[in-house]
């Protein structure tokens, strides 16, 4: 129980950071982390290896983030803080527009995406939130890239 409150505690700018990417409201920021810190420790008893801790954790937080954005059915998920992104030569300058281009993703190459390219995470440590293969997660990202080059091409 001390390291799942230190492991809270250490990382809630981290926690703060991923749930404001999804949920884009401070108060429904503090719910949703209210809420991963309430399903943490009730499941505290489900954590098998204490090094994957943060991830489980992290892995709850978007689990919750996703059921409140469900929840409201609001969609505009990915907010990003450069004002111009290349994606095959194509120049796209409106967050809204990329944000509807993720949201058309399926939700695991949509996750995946936001936590390798925009929360920076490595294939192991994303491999370790999802439970799945690194190579289960290369595919989910190269589909979901190549999904998105999809978009792009319609887009123009």
């Amino acid at each position: 129980m001390k390291l799942i409150e230190e492991t809270l505690i250490n990382n809630h700018e981290m926690l703060y950071k991923i749930a404001m990417k999804y949920l884009k409201n401070h108060d429904d920021v503090l719910d949703a982390l209210q809420e991963t810190a309430y399903k943490t420790i009730k499941n505290s008893n489900k954590v098998k290896e204490q090094e994957y801790l943060l991830t489980w954790i992290i892995r709850i937080l978007i689990n919750t983030c996703l059921q409140m954005l469900k929840k409201n059915k609001r969609f505009d998920i990915i907010e990003f803080d450069e004002n111009a992104y290349y994606v095959n030569s194509v120049e796209i300058d409106s967050d809204i527009e990329i944000s509807e281009m993720l949201i058309s993703l399926n939700k695991n190459y949509r996750d995946v995406i936001i936590m390798k390219y925009i929360e920076g995470y490595k294939i192991r440590e994303i491999a370790a939130v999802f439970k799945k293969p690194e190579s289960t997660i290369k595919t989910w990202l190269r589909r979901g890239l190549e999904s998105l080059g999809s978009e792009v091409k319609s887009y123009e």
